[in-house]
């Protein structure tokens, strides 16, 4: 029952984008599985950026500001998908990327994107790295 309350929560206002921990505790209520030191700023729609938490991971010391999604509609019906932000991402500006059903960003990851960015899977496998652009490409 505190799962579906949890699903029903308003928006964090902008002004509270701050308050890593409430979003933290939604994800992790929704079912997400959330490292150590994750801190996430979702901009600033906090049920809308991790829609499918319960197939969502997020390993140790995440910064990570993007949208992750579960749901994969490509073989015309819905379908979920593991989605995994490797540990030691570092994402503080990428309120417009997505990370896309079935990716799995490894470890040490930079995304340096200002913009919109799509992460597909099989798009940054490359640990230790920095991608941009969408679809995101390799910098370094």
């Amino acid at each position: 029952m505190l799962c579906l309350k949890a699903g029903r929560l308003g928006s964090v206002p902008a002004s509270f984008c701050f308050l890593f921990e409430y979003v933290r505790l939604v994800v992790r209520l929704l079912g997400g599985t959330v490292g150590r030191n994750l801190l996430l700023f979702p901009h600033p729609e906090t049920t809308q950026a991790f829609p499918e938490a319960d197939v969502l991971t997020f390993g140790d010391d995440v910064l990570f500001s993007g949208h992750v999604y579960g749901h994969d509609f490509s073989q015309m019906h819905l379908k979920f998908k593991a989605t995994a932000i490797g540990p030691h991402t570092y994402a503080p500006d990428a309120w417009q990327a997505q990370v896309l059903p079935g990716t799995t960003l490894p470890h040490h990851t930079t995304l340096d994107t200002v913009g919109r960015a799509s992460f597909f899977p099989g798009v940054a496998v490359k640990p230790h790295a920095t991608y941009r652009g969408n679809p995101a490409a390799r910098v370094s």
